[in-house]
């Protein structure tokens, strides 16, 4: 298991993460699009990245309890761009750019955490417009599409196999 995990994390630290720079327009178009989608993705990566380097630091020193609580974190980002990859092809391929930017923003901005408590260990935090975050639910229910669709397709492959 360390070994796997080593090589997904060594993999993860090998990708270039380019500048981006912003486009300079505020109505959801492709444009903005495209580059919210590589703001995410590099987003998820770089987090990834941080959270694989300590779960390698966790299993090295022998503390398996503690590496359940960050697989399960893991799982769960799994589960999210599960969620953001399926809904996302389907509003690209629909031109659909509102609704694209949409979700982009709920998924970099939702936050219950800040909007419940934020106030008592900041008092001036603004929490007005603050959107909810993605659902657990969903983006499980995601996730466990995700690889119904790829055991069928393993299975159609190897049945063509034969």
């Amino acid at each position: 298991m360390h070994n796997i995990l080593f090589i997904v994390a060594s993999s993860l630290e090998e990708i270039e993460l380019a500048p981006l720079t912003r486009p300079a327009v505020y109505a959801p178009n492709e444009e903005l699009v495209l580059w919210g989608i590589r703001f995410y993705v590099q987003c998820v990566i770089a987090h990834l990245r941080t959270i694989l380097r300590g779960l390698v630091q966790l299993t090295e020193a022998g503390n398996v309890p503690t590496a359940f609580v960050l697989c399960r974190h893991v799982f769960e980002w799994t589960a999210h761009t599960c969620y953001m990859s399926r809904n996302l092809k389907n509003y690209l391929m629909q031109k659909q750019w509102k609704r694209a930017w949409h979700l982009l923003s709920l998924a970099t901005e939702g936050n219950r955490w800040a909007k419940e408590h934020g106030p008592k260990y900041a008092p001036t935090i603004v929490t007005d417009g603050i959107p909810d975050p993605l659902s657990i639910a969903n983006v499980v229910t995601a996730y466990e599409e995700y690889q119904h669709s790829r055991m069928e397709n393993g299975m159609q492959k190897t049945a063509m196999a034969f």
